[in-house]
């Protein structure tokens, strides 16, 4: 009997080890997969994207000097001469993954980019066509993977204010980076598509997400776990004297799908609730 419960946590033993092998190789894979695709193989990038310059000068950006472009090594998805023919129904919609220069974020995004450019080869005809990344940083200024990923910078909440008054709670630069954006009409108007797709770095697209939004309704992700209650009953009512806990949807400001007037619409709103709140 020892021999066999010897034999039997061996072999319970060599499964537990195949599979903490199994696990670390897919993680493995998930990291190396995006560093070969973008670092060790500069030529297979060609592919998919080509290195051009954004046509908006300095003199064009708003007086405040709140967004900033890269001159120069920019990363566009390259435009095919010859385009499939996909259905006329379709809602195509533009990627604003929103983010902050911290190395951290970097590689998430790059996985995310990766991912992005994998369901545009796997699906040409999905409705996820552009992309940009939505940087806030001290300077608003370039950082080291502008070159990379398709991006539009913004100065982000000094860290003293947000230390004095929102707790050191860098997130707020999210609301306060898409508006910055959405006013920006020559910025904003470069984005061809009607809707939005919001999104945050630790997304990763396993298959083309459709778009199920239209003008009047957005679309995002119930979370179970944002559930309202009666005690926040007098935060919801401070910027919403009618409503109660009953009322509010189990979603977040991503992932979402908004039209893109919708989004130039809320987009105030959502800066002026989330600074209030905090």
């Amino acid at each position: 009997m020892r021999l066999k419960r010897a034999s039997a946590r061996n072999h319970t033993s060599r499964s537990v080890i195949s599979q903490e092998l199994v696990y670390f190789l897919a993680f493995l894979t998930g990291i190396m997969m995006p560093l070969l695709y973008y670092g060790m193989n500069p030529w297979k990038r060609d592919v998919h994207t080509v290195y051009v310059p954004y046509t908006v000068s300095e003199e064009e950006l708003p007086s405040s000097g709140s967004l900033n472009i890269p001159d120069q090594d920019t990363v566009i998805p390259e435009q095919e001469s010859s385009k499939p023919k996909c259905n006329k129904e379709r809602k195509p919609y533009h990627v604003l993954l929103t983010s902050m220069s911290t190395t951290y974020l970097d590689w998430q995004a790059r996985i995310m980019y990766y991912h992005f450019l994998k369901q545009k080869k796997n699906d040409p005809c999905n409705e996820m066509t552009g992309f940009t990344r939505l940087v806030a940083n001290k300077d608003g200024l370039p950082d080291d993977i502008a070159h990379i990923i398709p991006s539009v910078f913004v100065k982000e909440i000094p860290q003293d204010e947000l230390n004095a008054k929102y707790k050191g709670y860098a997130v707020l630069n999210r609301p306060v980076s898409v508006l910055d954006f959405v006013n920006n009409d020559e910025l904003f108007n470069k984005i061809e598509e009607d809707y939005i797709f919001l999104a945050e770095c630790d997304h990763v697209f396993l298959q083309p997400i459709p778009n199920d939004a239209d003008e009047n309704t957005a679309v995002g992700y119930p979370f179970g776990y944002m559930r309202a209650n009666a005690g926040s009953n007098r935060f919801i009512q401070k910027y919403w004297p009618e409503g109660d806990s009953s009322k509010v949807d189990q979603v977040g400001p991503s992932p979402l799908i908004i039209h893109r007037e919708a989004l130039k619409k809320v987009a105030p709103r959502w800066k002026e609730f989330s600074l209030g709140l905090k």
